[in-house]
């Protein structure tokens, strides 16, 4: 852990995930207008937001789950995020994984997980 003028870097805790989930959401919107995310939760920002919450907690871990991340935080509010994974361990199949996980918690029919 660092310091610096209230600036410190921290381990993510599942208590990040509603700023991770928009740190992913706008990370892969960064080159175009619309991410994989876009496409597979559909629905209003809201929705999109809180399938990337749920899915950066899920307990299967995947690329883009919060214990991946470490976090900057300023005064004790989050302002940066970055991660790091090995991609054998926690890559594509492990996000799918996820997403089944997610669809679960989140009450998706099975024709609606399977359309994402």
């Amino acid at each position: 852990m660092a310091t610096a003028a209230g600036l410190q870097i921290v381990d993510a805790r599942e208590d990040h995930a509603p700023f991770i989930a928009w740190v992913v959401l706008t990370a892969a919107r960064s080159h175009v207008g619309h991410s994989l995310f876009d496409a597979y939760a559909g629905g209003s920002e809201e929705d999109r937001l809180r399938f990337l919450e749920t899915l950066v907690a899920t307990d299967a871990r995947h690329f883009i789950h919060y214990a991946n991340f470490i976090v900057a935080e300023v005064d004790g509010r989050p302002a940066a995020a970055l991660s790091g994974y090995f991609a054998d361990q926690f890559g594509f199949p492990e996000l799918v994984g996820g997403t089944r996980e997610v669809s679960r918690r989140l009450g998706w029919t099975r024709e609606e997980h399977d359309a994402g």
